[in-house]
């Protein structure tokens, strides 16, 4: 075990291992696969990570500098009188004033007997009485601050707690892609070193979590004091707080006062992480060597012959294409260039929106390495971009089709009112035509009956002579009185 944790010379390990790789690669057939390997399409990468924080000291010295302020309002609060006034039974009635009797005079219900001697037995009465009275505003406000604390102090604890490990990391990445023997060779490599930062950074961090944890003591215990199980129950303060002459000219609740001020500010985690990150270019004894170890490892793969396994077990996919509407929508007319089908489905909308996590704004080195990923990336968006718009086109289109079905729907139905319009003048006309015949046949009826009507017309005239005698009369009358004149 000692020698094992003694620290190795990888240097010299590494220059070991060059000279015997080196007698290997010097053969034909080595010297040819290291060739075809070098020749390929390679990309190398070498990241140095240095991690160190940078702890922001203020809200803690804040906070502690009130932690004993807040420990003597919590046992000793400012408090009033309060004079409470309550109807009780007169057995009950520990003092009565003039306020009770006042009442009493004016309740008379409560009055039980009168005796012959006016002396009167109530039933009950007013009691006054006084009481401490803890739920001021100013105390309120203190209950409201200790609330407040518990959670500003709990998630900074936390993010620190999960998130300020520090280490530093060297990482090493190579690719490669050629053909050998007309077969597609794809060899990547990764190698990560990361081991904790240095002990004085460690160091530093424990002391800020411990100066954290005796914040959080002492405010779990000022939570569950007596102060604040009196208070449980009255309505937190809101801002902005109002500077009572308590608040503003007595020290304890004005440090309080301008602790919620800067809780209320300040918006970090209170810890900030330095990261330095440095890309080594790497010389060409070194890619000689990488690509030697990606030699190496393409051995392991076609040196050794296919272990028979007995358990082995075979899947067979049947391809199925279906048939969709959009075959005959999106038929392409007069196209020759070769045609590209976009899908629609969600599985291949989760393909496309779902991006390899990469860096904006990469380094030049980085770029390089993932250049595969970032044109993956730019692919997959242009996809999305086609299948929105296929989407809308289809979306305008159903649009389209629903506005013209509209439109055939309400030419139909105008076109059913205007029918049954019709139909109801021609019924209403020959209605009137039949009104018509009907009267005109009364007509010649009546008119074939008129003789007898005559008949009957010339008794009556016979019977009226006299009556028109007398009308010649007057009218032989009427030229004397124009001779008179």
């Amino acid at each position: 075990m000692d020698k094992v944790n003694k620290k190795l010379s990888y240097s010299k390990l590494e220059r070991r291992y060059a000279s015997r790789s080196k007698s290997l690669y010097q053969t034909k057939e080595g010297r040819e696969l290291l060739d075809i390997i070098s020749s390929g399409k390679n990309r190398y990468l070498r990241l140095d990570r240095f991690e160190s924080s940078a702890m922001d000291m203020t809200w803690i010295k804040q906070i502690e500098e009130c932690i004993p302020p807040l420990g003597e309002i919590v046992n000793n609060p400012k408090k009033t009188i309060q004079t409470l006034e309550e109807v009780v039974q007169i057995e009950k009635v520990k003092k009565i004033g003039s306020q009770s009797v006042q009442h009493l005079a004016s309740h008379t219900q409560f009055i039980k007997t009168i005796d012959e001697n006016g002396d009167v037995t109530p039933s009950k009465m007013l009691n006054i009485y006084h009481d401490d009275y803890y739920a001021i505003y100013e105390n309120r406000f203190i209950a409201t601050l200790i609330r407040h604390l518990l959670v500003f102090v709990e998630k900074r604890y936390q993010f620190v707690k999960t998130n300020a490990t520090l280490s530093d990391v060297g990482v090493l990445y190579a690719k490669n892609h050629t053909t050998i023997e007309g077969a597609d060779v794809e060899i990547e490599t990764k190698v990560k070193y990361s081991h904790p930062a240095e002990a004085v950074a460690i160091d530093k961090l424990r002391g800020y979590l411990k100066r954290i944890e005796d914040i959080r003591k002492y405010l779990k215990f000022y939570a569950n004091t007596e102060f604040m199980k009196i208070l449980r129950r009255e309505r937190d303060v809101r801002n902005p707080i109002l500077q009572t002459n308590i608040i503003r000219k007595n020290p304890k609740y004005h440090k309080c006062y301008l602790l919620w001020l800067y809780i209320n500010r300040y918006r970090e985690t209170g810890i900030e992480v330095k990261v330095e990150e440095n890309y080594s270019k790497l010389s060409q004894e070194e890619i000689e060597l990488i690509n030697q170890n990606m030699c190496s490892t393409f051995l392991l793969l076609k040196g050794k012959k296919i272990s028979k396994d007995k358990s082995k077990k075979v899947k067979s996919y049947k391809p199925v294409i279906l048939k969709t509407v959009d075959d005959d929508i999106y038929k392409p007319m007069d196209y020759n260039a070769p045609i590209e089908y976009i899908r629609v489905d969600d599985k291949y909308r989760e393909y496309t929106e779902s991006l390899y996590n990469l860096n904006p704004h990469p380094s030049k080195a980085r770029r390089q390495y993932d250049d595969d990923k970032y044109k993956e990336n730019k692919l997959r968006r242009e996809k999305t971009a086609q299948v929105d718009s296929l989407l809308k086109r289809k979306q305008a289109e159903v649009e389209k089709y629903e506005a013209n079905e509209k439109e055939a729907l309400e030419r139909e139905t105008y076109r059913d009112k205007y029918v049954d319009s019709k139909a109801e003048e021609e019924i209403r006309l020959e209605a009137i035509e039949k009104v018509n015949k009907a009267r005109k046949a009364l007509v010649k009826q009546a008119k074939k009956d008129k003789p007898k009507d005559k008949k009957v017309s010339k008794a009556k005239k016979v019977a009226k002579k006299p009556l028109k005698k007398d009308k010649k009369v007057s009218k032989k009358k009427t030229p004397t009185k124009k001779k008179a004149k």
